[in-house]
């Protein structure tokens, strides 16, 4: 009988340190939380190399531009908007406008850019330019916590991300992989890891504030700065980032391969039967992300650089109204100047010389548009 008291007494002892351990660990996670959104509340937002340059510089001078340039590099590199600005003058039409593009920038984050731009709320934005989207989820396994990544993965737009991958026609195993990829980011988001992780150092440990995971960003270099237009030509890039000598070298040597491709390109458009076009998805995608202009009445106007891609399904789409207006360059017959050898930095871009010629081709033909909706007006 003392027995089987002293066992349960022990059993009783045994349930009440494990009740307890489970209410340390739920009180620990629910501290962990609170912390997460107060940190969330008075943690600066991380720097993030030419992002956060053109975001303060948009800031200061938001209700001097009426005309927006967002996309990757082939915007960035590509657009000069004094160029631009001058050549509109001339045709008639008062613009100042702005270089948004950023290099890596793929169709989400362009989303989530404009939004953040937009809530800015700029008072005089006319027309606002979009690379078209290449619709490529796909992030390198060394950039999944670097803040470049981290910031653009809040809740609501992962989940955004999330209804594009299951409607995707995508394999089981890829969308298992998509959705792991931005789970990470969207983690880290949501904690304030980025934000966490060098206040601890600062405050706690006496350490310089130094982001551990901008240093596994293959990618993220301490580029030179972008002009006071958002512009910066790939041949004014500072020569210590060796990347970029190296990109124009391997491309100045391979030059006839180069040329092999155009006339290869040349010779595949004129066989191109031009049945792709855009699925349901993709549409409304473009639409989600162009509707943000609309709603501040503004005209969105999509764009394609002078690539060797076929973009024919945008092409079509635009001319059956199903996706806006949309002026494309992707064509070496059409714009053989923008092609040339001399006028590359490499493969996919053009140098100082050709984004210059791009964008006095790019104003020339805005201002034809802009002309034949007067006329329609």
């Amino acid at each position: 009988m003392l027995l089987s008291v002293r066992h349960k007494f022990k059993y009783l002892v045994h349930r009440w340190k494990k009740l307890n351990f489970v209410r340390l660990l739920l009180i620990g996670f629910i501290s962990f939380l609170l912390t997460s959104v107060l940190l969330y509340q008075i943690a600066p937002a991380p720097e993030i190399p030419i992002i956060s340059e053109k975001f303060r510089k948009f800031e200061e001078h938001k209700n001097d531009y009426n005309t927006l340039f967002f996309g990757s590099s082939r915007i960035y590199r590509h657009i000069i908007p004094r160029v631009f600005d001058r050549q509109m003058a001339s045709k008639g039409y008062n613009i100042k406008s702005y270089n948004l593009g950023v290099s890596g920038m793929n169709f989400a984050e362009t989303y989530f850019f404009i939004q953040q731009i937009l809530e800015t709320k700029p008072m005089n934005i006319k027309w606002v330019f979009i690379e078209i989207p290449d619709f490529n989820l796909n992030i390198a396994d060394e950039n999944l916590k670097t803040n470049r990544v981290i910031y653009w993965h809040t809740l609501k737009h992962t989940l955004w991300i999330y209804r594009f991958i299951f409607k995707a026609d995508f394999s089981v195993r890829t969308k298992l992989l998509l959705i792991q990829e931005h789970t990470i980011p969207l983690i880290h988001n949501l904690f304030n890891i980025s934000k966490a992780d060098p206040m601890i150092r600062s405050f706690i440990l006496s350490q310089t504030d130094q982001n551990p995971y901008l240093i596994r960003e293959t990618d993220q270099r301490d580029y030179s700065s972008p002009q006071e237009d958002g512009y910066l030509a790939l041949d004014d890039e500072d020569k210590k980032y060796t990347h970029f000598v190296k990109r124009n070298q391997d491309y100045l040597s391979h030059l006839k391969s180069y040329q092999n491709n155009v006339l290869k390109f040349i010779e595949n458009e004129k066989k191109s039967n031009n049945g792709s076009s855009l699925n349901t998805l993709e549409i409304r995608t473009i639409e989600d992300i162009t509707q943000l202009i609309v709603k501040i009445d503004a005209q969105p106007i999509l764009i394609i650089s002078p690539i060797l891609s076929n973009q024919d399904k945008f092409i079509i789409a635009s001319k059956q109204g199903q996706i806006p207006p949309l002026i494309s360059f992707n064509n070496p017959i059409k714009y053989p100047e923008l092609y040339e050898p001399k006028n590359r930095f490499d493969s996919d871009h053009l140098n100082q010389a050709g984004a210059h010629k791009f964008t006095t081709i790019l104003a020339e033909q805005f201002a034809t548009y802009l002309n034949s909706q007067l006329k329609k007006d």
